[in-house]
């Protein structure tokens, strides 16, 4: 399954040392530099956990339990949304074309793969988020390219997450067996709530997609690029964009809506024409895509997919509203 899965996989992508002089007397107070969480390639062992948050399909948990024939981890993800599908896992990296593919297989023959390259891992030593290319494969069928991304975080790695953390936070470490079993007791019988309906995070009122007087002009292809401000409107909800780093042809920045900051992603598929807008803040995500069809009195105006923590993704009826500021 492994080396024909790599064989394909291998298809999809193309693909000095420094010298160093020892001082005679080196300085008696020189901190060492911080030792990146995640270098490349990434050092992927057994016993590690990851999270991996595919948009907007869904989110699983990674364990890597043990090691397959030619020695990489492989192990199970488990999704976060209930009555999502379970996959098995191999996570391994690929020499001869310089990427590292992470492979959710089912046993029908379906499955989802997300590659990352060299710049999918950020130059900030903390941050242990690698952000790369996804693709879905229906049983009998070729791999497709997704106009998703996939952020896939070490949730048990030595530094913390600065990118998509997980919603159900780190797996905790299992406590000491207890020699003793406590006396068992009857639960309470308890009615359980009505779940509530689906919330709309937004009023319901029109976007309003009059540009502001700031806003400039835009071309297509969208030029994405750090240093970038963007303002996003969503009904009656404004998001603040600013883009400071690029990884994988993903521009990624910061997001805030009122009090709340969140990360956004921007990224343009050229082979779908099309560009995408990921907001991530609190519990409510919101995903927009956009085309050429969508420029309008100096903004882009798409179609908008909402969820809400681990929730199922739902399209809302209103429409994204996208300026750019500067």
């Amino acid at each position: 399954m492994k080396s024909l899965f790599t064989f394909f996989a291998a298809l999809m992508l193309s693909g000095a040392a420094l010298a160093q002089t020892t001082p005679a007397t080196p300085p008696a107070a020189q901190p060492a530099p911080a030792k990146p969480a995640l270098s490349w390639p990434p050092i992927l062992e057994v016993g590690q956990r990851w999270v991996l948050t595919l948009e907007p399909l869904g989110q699983w948990e990674i364990n890597l339990s043990a090691k397959d024939k030619d020695g990489d981890p492989i192990g199970t993800a488990k999704s976060n949304v209930q009555g999502g599908v379970n996959y098995q896992t191999f996570f391994y990296y690929l020499k001869t074309s310089d990427i590292t593919n992470l492979y959710l297989s089912n046993s029908n023959g379906s499955g989802y793969l997300c590659q990352f390259t060299k710049d999918s891992v950020s130059k900030n030593p903390l941050d242990v988020t690698m952000i790369g290319a996804a693709y879905v494969k229906a049983p009998g069928k070729p791999f497709e390219k997704l106009e998703s991304i996939c952020l896939v975080s070490w949730v048990n790695s030595p530094a913390a997450p600065l990118s998509i953390q997980p919603t159900t936070g780190t797996v905790p470490t299992p406590a000491a067996p207890v020699t003793t079993p406590p006396v068992a007791t009857t639960p309470p019988v308890v009615t359980p709530p009505i779940p509530p309906a689906a919330v709309n995070p937004t009023t319901g009122v029109a976007t309003d997609i009059k540009a502001p007087q700031t806003a400039v002009a835009l071309v297509w292809p969208p030029k994405i690029e750090v240093k970038q401000s963007w303002l996003a409107r969503i009904s009656n909800l404004s998001f603040d964009i600013t883009l400071q780093t690029t990884a994988a042809g993903i521009v990624r920045g910061t997001a805030k809506r009122g009090a709340a900051n969140g990360e956004a992603f921007m990224f343009y598929n050229s082979s779908e024409n099309r560009l995408t807008l990921e907001l991530n803040v609190g519990a409510d995500q919101f995903i927009c895509s956009f085309d050429l069809k969508g420029i309008q009195d100096k903004a882009y105006t798409g179609t908008v997919i909402y969820r809400s923590g681990t929730g199922v993704a739902r399209p809302l009826t209103e429409k994204c509203a996208l300026f750019r500021l500067k």
